[in-house]
């Protein structure tokens, strides 16, 4: 478990719990490369290995004494150094302990010379030893090998003289000395002053001489391991040293594939064990840059089509082929822009939300050099504000969304316009439902409310709606929201949008980039949806989950004169009082009602009023007016029979029973019947709901006829 803290506070930022191995600790220590090496010996224990063998070796023809055989490439640098750092340091300190502790005198050991165990009398040796052998360095590594001897000896030179000291006051052989070392010695101190204050505690002493002798070793060894790689490639070496370093790297080579016996074990564990299986090749993949020799054209590029990238080292083709069918064009992108969404992130409240919108406009030249892209101005990323002043060269954003669909063409009249959008509830997440939007949202005003009030306090003012018109947009002032808990016909986590335009309202009409702009690809009228700043809250962060499922739109206008009016006499004129089924109407006399705008729609409900002229005032209406005719019994008689036009076919074509509209409407008056000019006909609802085929037929595809049964009078009348 990982604690992390700010470095500033003592507080908890987070905690991170982890409850399984990383990938680096999941390997097993044994499959690492080094775990386990056959031969471990290093490029410097080889060669002074071969050193040591080089004495055991007997010429035929050349006869060598003891005391010159050691000798034999002994003087060479590159072997001094190696000799050095063969030494195992961490033995040597082993050593100097045991002696410290075994020793009756700790600085005269009668076994030094007969024993292996290092002690501090070989160690002052060897360092003698080393300087007598650099004497004559071959290159400037080994004069700068002797520069650091020598300096580290004069380092040393008061624990040196305080030993020597000791040994020369004891009977035993301190001739260890060469007079290089003894000068070194003498160039540090005028007068070596022997042993008051160094056999006054000979043990502190020992010790101190002890970590002083390994510190030096130590300097030495580091040194050497900068200066080697230096020796080797200075070309001054020996032909017959220059022949054991080949033949050492040559070794090398072979024993970096014994050593290789613990990743062998690797690919064991993993393909044998645990049944790995190697992955697959990846074929590598490129970016192609077309460049268009005919505007504005378009071109598809088959799955498959192949295209050439020079050749191989094997002069062999190099080929790629398309993953899938591309369609190509001279498409660019002409603009960027960063959006950012300003919180509070300090706030203690439960709920944080974005304030406004930010809408920052980022330079973009297309194949620009990169001089003019150095001219460009550098932007925060992805909007975020740095300072308070990068503010202030954004603008505010414009979000929302348009709806563009036939049922939008509303020429006149009484227009009502209902927006419903059903939104889908998110597994999971709260803010993906309307109601739960509601009870998380913050009361207005710090008030306590319910859902119900909060929902008209933001929702209220929270859009702002505009419709096409023929001289631009035109802005809707005042809407009325709605939701489940204010109105119970409207579902479950949906929203409606409903408002109105009045007579003296524009015509809402199609689409018109060279008019409203915003480059829509549609030629219908088109409804925009933008979020509002307002006084209570941005509304980006209340509706950013929510889903939309589907939106649907109804129309509801009143008032629609523009109509299209025939008889069986040819068509007729709404300006100007007409009569319906002619001069002379007969049975089969038909009357005709259509409307170019109401073809686009699927129609719920319609209906139409019609203003009679002329009528009698006769007491007893029209059954009085005819009371010498046997047929006639009253103003009921007068009907026509209603049908529909739906898909191309008059709908219903046999309906059983037949359903009539009377022709005139009457009033009764101090128990007399009296007709009356106003008549509403409402043709019947089944046949009124006309299937989305009504788009391919003609303008004047809904119509309604009227047949009438008995026709007596002749009268005019007007469509209101």
């Amino acid at each position: 478990m990982n604690l992390t803290r700010d470095a500033n506070t003592s507080e908890a930022l987070r905690v991170h719990i982890r409850d399984g191995l990383s990938q680096a600790r999941r390997r097993l220590p044994a499959l690492s490369k080094g775990y386990f090496d056959i031969d471990e010996l290093r490029f410097d224990q080889l060669l002074e290995q071969m050193q040591d063998y080089s004495q055991l070796i007997k010429f035929h023809d050349l006869e060598l004494d003891d005391e010159l055989a050691p000798l034999l490439f002994s003087k060479n640098e590159i072997m001094v150094m190696v000799k050095i750092l063969a030494i195992d340091i961490d033995k040597v300190e082993r050593d100097l302990q045991e002696h410290l502790y075994a020793a009756n005198n700790i600085y005269i050991n009668e076994r030094d010379n007969a024993s292996n165990v290092m002690t501090p009398r070989k160690l002052i040796a060897m360092f003698n030893y080393w300087l007598v052998l650099l004497n004559q360095p071959q290159s400037e590594a080994g004069e700068q090998l002797y520069r650091l001897i020598e300096s580290v000896v004069i380092g040393l030179s008061k624990e040196l003289s305080g030993f020597l000291s000791v040994v020369a006051q004891s009977r035993v052989d301190s001739s260890i000395l060469s007079h290089t070392f003894e000068s070194l010695l003498k160039k540090s101190q005028q007068t070596i002053g022997y042993g008051d204050d160094f056999i006054r505690d000979q043990d502190a002493d020992a010790e101190s001489l002890n970590a002083s002798l390994l510190k030096a070793l130590e300097m030495i060894q580091v040194g050497i391991s900068e200066l080697l790689p230096i020796s080797l490639k200075s070309q001054n070496n020996d032909p017959a040293v220059a022949l054991r370093i080949v033949f050492v790297k040559l070794y090398r080579k072979l024993q970096e594939k014994l050593n290789r016996f613990t990743l062998n074990l690797f690919d064991f564990y993993f393909t044998d064990v645990l049944q790995a299986k190697p992955r697959g090749l990846i074929p590598d993949s490129v970016y192609l840059v077309l460049h268009p020799n005919i505007n504005g054209r378009d071109i598809i590029i088959p799955k498959g089509t192949e295209f050439t990238a020079g050749i191989d080292k094997n002069s062999q083709d190099i080929i790629y082929s398309i993953d899938q069918e591309q369609l190509v064009n001279d498409a660019q992108v002409v603009s960027l822009h960063s959006v950012y969404f300003p919180r509070d992130i300090e706030s203690k409240d439960p709920v944080v939300l974005a304030d406004a919108c930010w809408l920052d406009n980022i330079d973009t030249v297309p194949d620009a050099d990169k001089k003019a892209r150095d001219k460009m101005v550098a932007h925060p990323l992805l909007g975020a504000v740095r300072r308070e002043s990068d503010v202030y060269a954004a603008v505010a954003g414009r979000l929302g969304f348009a709806i563009a669909n036939k049922i939008l063409f509303l020429r006149e009249g009484r227009r009502q316009v209902d927006i419903t959008i059903q939104f889908s509830a998110q597994m999971g997440s709260a803010w993906s439902n309307l109601k739960k939007i509601l009870q998380e949202l913050p009361s207005a005003k710090q008030s306590k409310s319910d859902s119900t009030a909060k929902f008209f306090a933001h929702f209220g003012s929270m859009f702002e709606l505009q419709v096409t018109t023929e001289t631009g947009w035109f802005k809707i002032e005042e809407y009325k929201p709605a939701f489940s808990g204010s109105d119970k016909s409207v579902k479950n986590n949906a929203l409606r949008l409903s408002f109105y335009l009045p007579e003296n309202a524009p015509a809402i009409t199609a689409y018109d980039f060279n008019i409203h702009g915003e480059k829509y690809q549609c030629a219908v009228p088109v409804l925009q949806i933008l979020l509002k700043e307002n006084f209570i809250q941005y509304p980006y962060d209340i509706l950013r989950k929510l889903v939309i499922r589907e939106i649907s739109v109804e129309v509801k206008v009143e008032g629609v004169r523009n109509l299209i009016l025939h008889n069986n006499l040819g068509p007729l004129s709404a300006s100007s009082p007409f009569t319906p089924f002619g001069p002379l109407p007969e049975i089969g006399s038909y009357f005709i009602v259509g409307s170019e705008e109401i073809c686009n729609k699927q129609l719920t409900a319609v209906d139409f009023d019609v203003e009679w002229g002329g009528l009698p005032t006769y007491s007893g209406a029209l059954g009085s007016w005819y009371s010498g005719y046997s047929q006639i019994n009253s103003t009921k008689d007068f009907v026509a029979s209603v049908s529909v036009m739906a898909d191309g076919q008059w709908q219903p074509a046999n309906p059983v029973p037949i359903h009539y509209q009377e022709l005139f409407a009457s009033k009764l008056r101090n128990g007399q019947e009296l007709l009356i000019p106003e008549k509403n006909f409402l043709p019947h609802q089944p046949f009124l709901i006309i299937s989305h085929k009504i788009y391919l037929v003609a303008t004047k595809a809904f119509v309604i006829r009227h047949l009438p049964n008995q026709v007596f009078l002749s009268s005019r009348c007007k469509v209101q």
